[in-house]
């Protein structure tokens, strides 16, 4: 099996395996000491008429699920803006309604200035 997979990692051909088995692609058993693989069942490659009913009722399942998804995402989404916008509406109120403060244009009340700093910052430049 390793040689018609092109597959000489013996990890990775348990792991194909282990995946084919978990798809329900065929029954088998991994005996690791005799390294090899016994095979009691497997899909065939050419699917009975009566699979197509239950293909079709799986991806009809599988399409209805995403369309679920997909509308809980959307439902996700928007509270999402809608909370930013309430938030930027929210900080937007609030900025309005703060007072505008001319202290920068004074020093503060416990910083004195010197006759000498001004002239020194004069004199300096």
């Amino acid at each position: 099996m390793s040689d018609e997979l092109d597959l000489h990692d013996t990890r990775l051909l348990e792991d194909v395996v282990i995946h084919g088995v978990y798809l329900d692609l065929f029954k088998a058993k991994i005996d690791q000491r005799k390294e090899e693989i016994r095979v009691r069942a497997c899909v065939g490659r050419d699917p009975r008429p009566a699979a197509f009913v239950k293909m079709v009722e799986k991806l009809t399942k599988w399409s209805g699920q995403q369309a679920d998804a997909l509308q809980t995402l959307k439902e996700m989404i928007e509270k999402s803006d809608s909370k930013v916008e309430a938030e930027r509406t929210s900080a937007a109120a609030s900025q309005k309604k703060k007072p505008k403060s001319y202290s920068s244009t004074k020093p503060p009340h416990h910083v004195k200035s010197s006759r000498k700093g001004k002239e020194a910052r004069t004199s300096a430049h």
